[in-house]
């Protein structure tokens, strides 16, 4: 029979939408995260020490903080902000300091904010596909767009930035990510291992 039209679907976890915007994700995300950070609350935090509660936030909330997110990284403020509330409310009540500023209670924690991850697991991503540790069905594509520089500030895996029509794309994970990775140093890109470089991004 015929396709229906619709405005989204859900698809391996992702909420897609007719517009291709992803805050209609982010707030089911930020929705599954606030419950289980509540459920946490209610059960253990007059209970277990300060770690034990991190260690429960990173154990049963930032996954669905991270799950994909290399897909569905959001460019709007709003969106972003609505993500780092999940870990700043976590901080707070595994530090017990309810007016503690966000900066402050990351040091303590030693922990990076959501965006940052996020683009590290983004860079992560395009390591793999760049040097074949994952499947991609187009990793060929990447050998026309390699520029071979011969200036010590840039590396000779930098790659041409997709010209984008539309926020929508610009925004996305090619246009969005090879900025960045164009910015990294040449011991970065050339490590050894998907582990060292993720290592050598924090």
């Amino acid at each position: 029979g015929p396709l229906e039209r619709v405005e989204s679907y859900k698809y391996l976890g992702l909420l897609l939408t007719d517009n291709l915007c992803w805050s209609s994700h982010i707030a089911n995300v930020y929705s599954k995260a606030m419950k289980v950070l509540g459920l946490l609350y209610r059960r253990f935090y007059g209970y277990i020490d300060s770690e034990s509660l991190k260690q429960l936030y990173l154990t049963l909330v930032r996954p669905h903080l991270d799950y994909a997110c290399q897909v569905w990284d959001p460019h709007l403020a709003k969106d972003k902000a609505k993500l780092e509330k999940v870990q700043k409310l976590a901080c707070r009540m595994a530090a017990r300091r309810w007016d503690a500023g966000y900066q402050e209670l990351l040091e303590i924690f030693e922990l990076s904010s959501l965006k940052e991850c996020r683009l590290n697991l983004k860079l992560g991503l395009l390591f793999k596909i760049l040097h074949e540790f994952c499947y991609f069905p187009e990793t060929e594509s990447f050998t026309t767009l390699r520029n071979y520089c011969s200036s010590r500030s840039t590396h000779c895996l930098q790659l041409t930035v997709p010209f984008a029509h539309t926020n929508s794309y610009k925004y996305s994970f090619f246009p969005h990510t090879i900025q960045q990775w164009n910015s990294l140093d040449t011991s970065c890109v050339f490590a050894n291992s998907y582990t060292s470089f993720m290592h050598s991004l924090s």
